[in-house]
């Protein structure tokens, strides 16, 4: 899967080239190529948008990824230098207009605005009278600051020096010398009305602005496989065939669900007439994703097999198949569904006769309950450095003696598990910290935040937030919490790549062969691998 999302990438409309290379590697590290260089030219030259570029690249022959991709870089580079000067020639000596955002609430002013307001123009009224009014002249625009409603000697910025011509008196934004070198926009305003404008203005539609438009899957689409008899006949869905409204409808029975549901297609073709109410009831999928139905058709008259109720359903969005619920199918007398036993079939139940039901699984099953940690079988981890990276090989750090027994002791148990094996040298080594657990033993932490963290190409596999984990969560009666012994020791890790996790200690060199989770990769990996299971 991987290696087809690799084969499948191309190089995105406003994507740099740079951005598409780093695209394809992080792609690339999980499709196990043997010429991983080769493999990522290949898929750079193919994937690239513009076309000259890529006629430019098949034309060089034994070119390398990294010379494609220096190639590319430049002609990028020239190809935006050269139609930027081309606009800057077009747009020299033309008018642009600026669009501002003005934003109107439309708020009424209060009986105390008003009063304010009136006494203020009065006051001025009285004291300015053969004066002229600066109200009066509210289009002009003054020498300090360019803002209109007062007077040059009592401007707050007539001391500021100006950052254009650096004179004395006025701002930058009002500067004349600079206005005549360049063209002034013209500037637009936008209005951006309330939300209490915006609802007057939709009028009176219900679900235009209030749901999303949601997709549901066609449940006639192949499903795995489940064989109901010994004939090897696939089992298809049940379809039964009622009358709503007087109109034939062939609905598929759907067990798992409570609730009758129609789509909004199904009900714009049958139903076009009969009105949809308002709901706030939401539905809930296997997967604890909420479905928010449109509405619900109340009071149908639905007969099936002689027989005719009132009943509702909801209308979700899409154009899903009709289903027909438990509480349809508990009207008309159909749930619960009752199993006919042929003569064919034996029911049988096992019973076991032992005393201490426990201990007996417990020593059935020792792999799964015993002590040492498991291993995990469905893939190893693997650990990608960058380029031109030089190994790091660290000395081993002092410990207190009364420490070093137990230390030498967790190594012991840890070579006995499998994680840790004795080498005579390595290129890479990391020193370890010595950790106390509360029980009294002794937790060995590789300190590679000195050695190798720096020089990973981290997974950036996306982590589950609280947030998804209380969805999940919801609804739920019963919790059970699984904690794994060793939870990153449980993954391996590839040979080629043990070295790099090699720790030194008092005793020597200890290649790792587990994951460890003191290394970027290795909480990543770990979460990767366990959404596997």
């Amino acid at each position: 899967m991987e290696r087809c999302t690799f084969n499948q990438t191309k190089q995105e409309v406003n994507e740099s080239i740079a951005k598409y290379a780093a695209r394809l590697k992080k792609l690339a590290l999980h499709c196990n190529y043997t010429n991983l260089k080769e493999a990522l030219r290949d898929q750079f030259v193919v994937g690239i948008r513009d076309q000259e570029t890529r006629v430019t690249l098949f034309k060089t022959a034994n070119q390398d990824f990294d010379g494609a991709l220096k190639e590319a870089i430049a002609r990028e580079s020239a190809v935006k230098n050269a139609t930027g000067s081309i606009k800057t020639l077009e747009k020299k000596g033309t008018q642009q207009e600026v669009f501002a955002l003005k934003h109107s609430t439309h708020r009424k002013k209060t009986s105390g605005e008003f009063k304010a307001n009136k006494s203020i123009a009065e006051r001025s009224k009285g004291n300015n009278q053969g004066i002229p009014n600066d109200n009066s002249t509210s289009g002009a625009r003054y020498y300090c600051c360019g803002k209109p409603n007062h007077k040059a000697n009592v401007c707050r910025h007539r001391f500021r020096s100006c950052n254009f011509c650096e004179r004395k008196g006025h701002l930058e934004a009002a500067c004349r010398a600079k206005a005549s070198n360049t063209t002034k926009p013209a500037v637009k305003f936008l209005e951006n009305t309330t939300k209490d404008e915006e609802s007057e203005k939709a009028g009176n539609n219900l679900y235009g602005h209030d749901f999303f438009p949601l997709r549901i899957r066609n449940v006639h689409a192949q499903l795995n496989n489940m064989y109901a008899d010994t004939n090897g006949k696939d089992s298809e869905p049940m379809m039964i065939e009622l009358f709503i409204n007087r109109k034939k409808l062939p609905m598929e029975v759907d067990t798992g669900t409570f609730v009758t549901v129609i789509s909004e297609k199904e009900k714009n073709e049958n139903f076009a007439n009969l009105e949809i109410k308002e709901t706030s009831v939401y539905l809930r999928g296997y997967d604890s994703k909420v479905l928010e139905p449109i509405g619900k058709l109340e009071n149908l008259t639905v007969a099936f097999k002689n027989k005719q109720r009132k009943l509702d359903c909801f209308v979700l969005p899409g154009a899903g198949p009709p289903l027909i619920g438990r509480q349809w199918l508990s009207a008309f007398g159909c749930w619960p569904l009752s199993i006919v036993e042929t003569n064919n079939t034996e029911l049988s139940m096992n019973k076991l006769n032992i005393d201490d039901i426990s201990e007996t699984i417990f020593h059935r099953y020792k792999e799964l309950f015993g002590p040492t940690p498991g291993l995990f079988n469905r893939g190893k981890a693997k650990i990608y450095l960058k380029d031109k990276v030089k190994p790091c090989a660290l000395k081993a750090r002092h410990v207190p003696h009364a420490l070093k027994p137990l230390i030498e002791q967790e190594i012991n148990r840890l070579v006995k598990c499998g994680h840790l094996v004795s080498v005579e040298s390595s290129e890479w080594a990391t020193p370890i910290v010595p950790v106390i657990k509360n029980d009294g033993h002794v937790r060995i932490c590789g300190d590679f935040k000195l050695t190798l963290n720096s020089h990973i190409i981290v997974d950036k596999y996306p982590l589950h937030k609280i947030d998804d984990i209380f969805a999940v969560l919801q609804g739920g009666e019963k919790l059970s919490q699984l904690d794994l012994s060793h939870a990153y020791m449980q993954i391996p890790v590839e040979k080629s790549c043990q070295e790099y996790l090699t720790i030194v200690t008092h005793w020597g060199y200890f290649g790792t062969q587990r994951c460890r989770r003191e290394s970027h990769q290795g909480r990543v990996t770990f979460k990767r691998k366990w959404m596997i299971v």
